[in-house]
């Protein structure tokens, strides 16, 4: 009769490899990995990731990753002015205090 398998994972702080049986069809144990309900995660060409994220810019071309590139541009650009101006009249109106400009006199 074959004896069963130790668990192939090994620590990282002692070495030592784990005491746990394998799972059957695996190398490692539940604990490092193996499970049987889940064979793998995803199943292949998987484009659920792909709407959002790192990988949108496989799904654009040149011209189209240029544009959202421009307008990303404009639209901070126009975001920063329209905080400029809204800083600005807060100050107008005196809803931010402003310090009076000390100078320094020698004594």
């Amino acid at each position: 009769m074959d004896q069963p398998q130790k668990c192939r994972a090994k620590s990282k702080g002692t070495g030592k490899q784990c005491q746990r049986f394998v799972t059957p069809g695996y190398n490692v144990c539940y604990y490092h990995g193996a499970n049987p309900g889940n064979h793998g995660g995803a199943p292949r060409g998987n484009k659920n990731a792909l709407k959002y994220g790192a990988y949108v810019n496989k799904l654009l071309n040149e011209a189209e990753r240029s544009v959202s590139i421009q307008e990303k541009a404009k639209i901070d650009y126009l975001k920063q002015m329209e905080a400029a101006a809204v800083f600005s009249r807060r100050l107008l109106m005196g809803f931010i205090p402003v310090k009076p400009l000390q100078v320094w006199q020698p004594q």
